[in-house]
C-alpha cells in the first residue's frame, strides 16, 4: 500500500486488520480515502475484521453485497437458509450457463445479484438474510427445486441478470403460483431478492419483463403488476420497462406513478410520468382540502426540488426550475432537527455542484450551512461556501468540531486559515475531543495555529 512501510504483505494485512478492529467502523471507513490502494486493502481489512457483524441496517449499506458474498462462501460455516438458497440458485445458473462454474465465477455471480438495491425487495427481508438457526437438522442444508423461495429466489435472479433463456424455460413451472411473479391482491410473499417482474422493471430487461407479464393471466392481478412495476421502472431510469407498465393507455389512479416521478433523475422519465400524475396527485384523503389539482401539483413539485436538491441530482435541480419551481427556503434549519434550508440541505451530502447552481441563482446561504457542509467532509463544498462568505454562526465552532471529529485535517485547516475568529473555547472544546478519542493528528494541526 502507499505510504505503508516495507513489511511483508502477510503482516501489513495484519497490522490493518487489527487497526481496523481498533478504530471501529466509522474511523476504519475514513482509513480508505487515503489512497486507492488502500481504499481497496482497507475495505478488505474490514470484512476480514468482523467489525461489521451485528451492525444494525447494514444491508443499506455500500459494505452489504461484498459482506454477503463473503459470508455465502465461507467454508465451513453455517448460513440462513436465504443465504443457502441464494448459492443454490448461483450454482444453478452458472450451470445452466454451461459456462465456467469455478469460485471466482461463483463469487462474481453472487455479489451481482446481492447487489440490487433494497429498494427492489418491498418486503424488506434483507435483514433476516443473517438469521441463522441454532441446530441445523440434516438435509435441511439442500432446498429442494418445487421449494416455492427457491423458485421464485431462482426466476428473480435470472430477470436481474437477464438470462432470457432460463426465465422462458422456468416460466412454465410458475404458472400455478403466478403470486411468485408479481404480488397478487393483499398477497405478499416473504422473498428473497424481490419479486422478478420489479427487479426486471428496474433493470430495464425488456424482454423478460415482457415474459413475466404474458405469464400473468389474471386482468385484475395483471393490472395490479403493472403499477406495481412502474415504481421500480422509475427508480432504475428504465423507459424501455416503464413503457411496458404505461402502455396501452394508462388511466388507474395508482400512487406508484408519484413514488416513480419522486425517485427517478431521469428528466426525460419524470416529463413522461408527469402528466398521469396530476389527477393521481389527489387522494381520497386530501380532496376535500386540496381541491385544486394545480396547487397540489405546485406542492409535489416543490417537494421533489428540495428532494433532489438534498441528493444531489443537479439535472433535476435544473429541470424542475425551468418547469416554474422557485428555489426558496420552506424551513430554516433548526438544532433539534436538523439541516432544512436549500444550501444546508446539499451541503450535509457534500453536492458541491449543487450548491454552486443555487448560488448562482440567488439562494442564500444560511447559518448551518458551514456546519453541515463541515460533517460531511467535502473540502470542495466547505471551500466554495467559505468562498461566498459562508458563517458558522448558528452555534460558532461547530463547523470546526465537526471537522476534527470526522479526522478531516483539509476541512480543519480551511477553517482554521479562513476569516472566522475561533476563540479559546472551542479550541478547548476541540482538543478536548483529540484527546478523548485519541486523534493525534488533528491536535497537531489545532496546535499549529494556536
Amino acid at each position: 500500500m502507499d505510504g505503508f512501510p516495507a513489511l511483508p504483505v502477510e503482516i501489513a494485512r495484519l497490522i490493518l486488520i487489527e487497526a481496523v478492529r481498533v478504530r471501529g467502523i466509522k474511523r476504519a471507513t475514513r482509513l480508505r480515502f487515503v489512497s486507492q490502494s488502500w481504499n481497496r486493502e482497507v475495505t478488505e481489512a474490514i470484512f476480514q475484521s468482523g467489525i461489521l457483524d451485528g451492525l444494525d441496517q447494514l444491508y443499506v449499506s455500500p459494505f452489504w453485497p461484498n459482506y454477503v458474498t463473503n459470508i455465502i462462501l465461507r467454508k465451513g460455516l453455517p448460513l440462513s437458509r436465504s443465504l443457502r438458497i441464494i448459492r443454490q440458485v448461483a450454482e444453478r445458473v452458472l450451470a445452466f450457463r454451461g459456462g465456467s462454474s469455478s469460485d471466482d465465477a461463483l463469487r462474481q455471480y453472487i455479489l451481482e445479484i446481492c447487489q440490487l438495491s433494497p429498494r427492489c425487495n418491498r418486503c424488506g427481508s434483507h435483514g433476516r438474510w443473517l438469521e441463522v438457526p441454532e441446530q441445523i437438522e440434516a438435509g435441511m442444508e439442500i432446498v429442494e427445486d418445487f421449494d416455492e423461495d427457491f423458485k421464485e429466489t431462482l426466476l428473480a435472479a435470472a430477470a436481474c441478470t437477464n438470462d432470457i433463456a432460463l426465465v422462458k424455460q422456468l416460466l412454465p413451472v410458475m404458472q400455478d403460483c403466478p403470486y411468485l411473479i408479481a404480488q397478487e391482491g393483499a398477497h405478499e410473499h416473504d422473498l428473497i431478492l424481490g419479486y422478478p417482474l420489479d427487479i426486471a422493471a428496474f433493470k430495464g430487461n425488456v424482454e423478460v419483463m415482457h415474459m413475466l407479464l404474458e405469464a400473468i393471466k389474471d386482468p385484475i392481478h395483471l393490472q395490479q403488476a403493472r403499477d406495481d412495476a412502474v415504481e421500480f421502472a422509475g427508480q432504475g431510469n428504465q423507459m424501455g420497462t416503464l413503457e411496458l407498465c404505461l402502455n396501452p393507455v394508462y388511466t388507474w389512479h395508482n400512487s406508484s406513478l408519484v413514488d416513480a416521478a419522486s425517485s427517478t433523475t431521469s428528466t426525460e422519465i419524470f416529463d413522461r410520468i408527469l402528466p398521469l400524475c396530476k389527477d393521481h396527485l389527489i387522494d381520497d384523503a386530501r380532496q376535500a382540502l386540496h381541491p385544486r389539482p394545480d396547487k397540489l401539483l405546485g406542492e409535489f413539485l416543490s417537494t421533489r426540488f428540495h428532494t433532489a436538491v438534498v441528493r444531489g441530482q443537479l439535472a433535476m435541480v435544473r429541470h424542475l426550475i425551468q418547469l416554474g419551481v422557485t428555489p426558496r427556503d420552506s424551513r430554516m434549519d433548526d438544532e433539534a432537527c436538523g439541516y432544512f434550508t436549500l444550501i444546508s440541505g446539499a451541503a450535509v451530502g457534500g453536492h458541491t455542484s449543487v450548491i454552486a447552481y443555487l448560488l448562482a441563482n440567488g439562494v442564500a446561504i444560511t447559518s448551518r450551512s458551514l456546519e453541515a457542509a463541515s460533517k460531511h467532509g467535502n473540502p470542495s463544498c466547505v471551500r466554495l461556501l467559505l468562498e461566498h462568505g459562508a458563517i458558522d454562526k448558528f452555534k460558532p465552532g461547530s463547523a470546526l468540531l465537526e471537522s476534527v471529529k470526522r479526522e478531516n485535517e483539509p476541512v480543519l485547516r480551511q477553517l482554521m486559515k479562513s476569516a472566522m475568529t475561533m476563540n479559546e473555547s472551542v479550541i478547548g472544546q476541540a482538543l478536548n475531543i483529540t484527546e478523548n478519542e485519541g486523534l493525534l493528528s488533528m491536535s497537531k494541526v489545532l496546535r499549529e495555529y494556536e
